[in-house]
């Protein structure tokens, strides 16, 4: 019986952890992002936050989850403010804090989709 246990439990944490995985890599995948975002780098210096706009012309934005090979946790204070253009924004998993007024004023946006893992946005 203790057998058995063990067995299942062992498969249930294989499960787990391979849904885990899977999820993980389709929230980080990279292939899409809008280039030309501004970034800059967190005062941790192993990280960076998303700054604005910067050159990007698109109006769907989708934010990478990595830069210059450190993961993106941060929309900086104002990131996106009165950028009226902007339609939709994708947030990465590793994105855990949406900065003040990021996007104020952003009269068209009509979707953004975050994860779970934000666990700040500012007013």
């Amino acid at each position: 019986m203790k057998q058995k246990r063990l067995l299942f439990a062992i498969i249930t944490v294989l499960f787990v952890g391979v849904i885990s995985a899977t999820l993980l890599t389709a929230c980080e995948d990279n292939a899409d992002y809008t280039e030309g975002l501004k970034f800059t780098i967190n005062e941790d210096r192993a990280s960076y936050s998303v700054a604005g706009i910067g050159d990007a012309t698109d109006t769907d934005i989708v934010i990478p989850s990595v830069y210059n090979g450190k993961p993106v946790t941060e929309i900086a204070l104002s990131a996106f403010s009165e950028r009226t253009e902007i339609t939709s924004v994708v947030v990465p998993y590793s994105v855990t804090t949406i900065g003040n007024s990021a996007f104020s004023y952003c009269d068209s946006l009509k979707s953004v989709t975050i994860s779970n893992r934000v666990t700040k946005i500012g007013g």
